[in-house]
C-alpha cells in the first residue's frame, strides 16, 4: 500500500473543528483576486482586438503610399479639340444650332424626293419614294402590258388608260405637297377609301401596298402578309397605316429626346 506524502505544513482535516483560524477568508482571498485576474487578462485581449480591427479598417479607407508621391505615374490627358473657323460665330455647339434653326432644303431629281439636311432614314422622305416608284412601277406596266401576276383582261386597258394615269399623278402630286407624315397618311387615307379604287392586280393600289410593305422591312417591322391565290383589300392598307403611325411616334420621340440632349 502506498503511503500518501502530506505536507507537513498543512494539517489534516476530518471534522470542522479542525479548520484553522482564518483558512477560510484567506481562500476567498485567493479566489477573488484569481477571478480578478482573468477579468483584467479578457478585457485586455478585448480591448487589444477592438484596436487592431480600427487599425486595419483605417488603413483600408486611407491607405498609405507604397512609393514616393515624385515617382507616382502620371495621367496623360487629352488637349482640348480646336474650334474650326468658320463664318459663324464660334459656340461650343455650333453645328446643333444649324440643325435646330435651319429649314431642310429638299430637291426632285429622277422622281425621287431627296432631302439635303434632314437624314437619309426621314419617314416622310421614304413614303415619298416608295410611292413615287409605285407610280412608276404602275406607269411602267401600263405602257408594256406587264402585270404583276395576271394578264390585261378584255376591259383592263380601258379602265386604266388615261384615267389612271391620271389618278396616279394626281395622288403624287397631293403626296409631295403635303409637309409631314400625318397630313401624308390622310392622303394615302383618303385614297384608299374612294369608292373608285381597286385592288386588283393591274390598279395602282396593290402597287402602292407592295413599296409600302417593302418600306415596314427597311425599318424592320412585319409587313402585311398576302395569303396565296388572295389580292390585297383596305384590311391590308389599315394594318400598314397602323404600322406606320407607330413608326412615326418612336421617330417623334427620339428626335425629342436628340433636342433635349442638345440644350
Amino acid at each position: 500500500m502506498k503511503e500518501k506524502r502530506i505536507n507537513q505544513s498543512e494539517s489534516i482535516i476530518n471534522k470542522p473543528s479542525d479548520i484553522p483560524e482564518g483558512l477560510v477568508a484567506k481562500r476567498k482571498a485567493e479566489l477573488l483576486r484569481t477571478k480578478q485576474e482573468e477579468s483584467l487578462t479578457l478585457q485586455n485581449s478585448i480591448h487589444n482586438q477592438e484596436h487592431q480591427q480600427n487599425t486595419g479598417e483605417h488603413e483600408s479607407v486611407n491607405p498609405q503610399l507604397v512609393h514616393p508621391t515624385r515617382e507616382r505615374s502620371q495621367i496623360k490627358h487629352r488637349p482640348p479639340s480646336s474650334f474650326h473657323s468658320s463664318s459663324s460665330p464660334k459656340t461650343l455647339f455650333p453645328m446643333s444650332k444649324e440643325i435646330i434653326h435651319k429649314e431642310p432644303a429638299t430637291s426632285i431629281n429622277s422622281g425621287l424626293i431627296k432631302t439635303e439636311d434632314e437624314p437619309p432614314s426621314s419617314l416622310w422622305t421614304d413614303l415619298i419614294n416608295a410611292l413615287t416608284k409605285a407610280v412608276d412601277n404602275y406607269t411602267k406596266g401600263k405602257k408594256e402590258g406587264t402585270t404583276p401576276s395576271e394578264e390585261y383582261g378584255w376591259f383592263s386597258w380601258l379602265r386604266h388608260g388615261e384615267k389612271g394615269g391620271s389618278k396616279a399623278n394626281e395622288l403624287r402630286g397631293e403626296a409631295r405637297d403635303t409637309t409631314n407624315v400625318d397630313a401624308l397618311l390622310t392622303v394615302l387615307h383618303l385614297f384608299f377609301l374612294d369608292s373608285s379604287t381597286r385592288f386588283n392586280n393591274h390598279s395602282l393600289a396593290p402597287y402602292v401596298v407592295d413599296e409600302l410593305n417593302n418600306l415596314l422591312v427597311n425599318y424592320a417591322l412585319k409587313p402585311f402578309l398576302l395569303k396565296l391565290g388572295a389580292q390585297y383589300d383596305i384590311n391590308s392598307w389599315l394594318y400598314i397605316k397602323k404600322q406606320l403611325n407607330q413608326l412615326e411616334l418612336s421617330q417623334d420621340n427620339q428626335e425629342n429626346q436628340t433636342l433635349r440632349s442638345l440644350r
